[in-house]
């Protein structure tokens, strides 16, 4: 909702950094939701994993190529 006034006029839209908008609220969220008694996370998170999986490869099968084999 904090963003709606930056709607007002469409044909200024592309010059705004959403990207990075969207990062900087997803990662205030994840520090609020670190927080003792939290229970909830606001923020699209399927959006952080997208992210998270494009960016850092750790944990992500490799299908560009195929599984080296085992040697003996």
């Amino acid at each position: 909702m904090c963003y709606l006034p930056l709607l007002r006029d469409l044909t200024q839209t592309s010059m705004y950094s959403w990207g990075s908008t969207v990062l900087a609220h997803l990662y205030r969220e994840l520090c609020r939701a670190s927080l003792d008694g939290a229970t909830d996370i606001a923020g699209c998170v399927t959006l952080l994993q997208l992210w998270f999986r494009e960016r850092l490869h750790v944990g992500c099968p490799d299908f560009g190529r195929p599984p080296v084999p085992p040697t003996a």
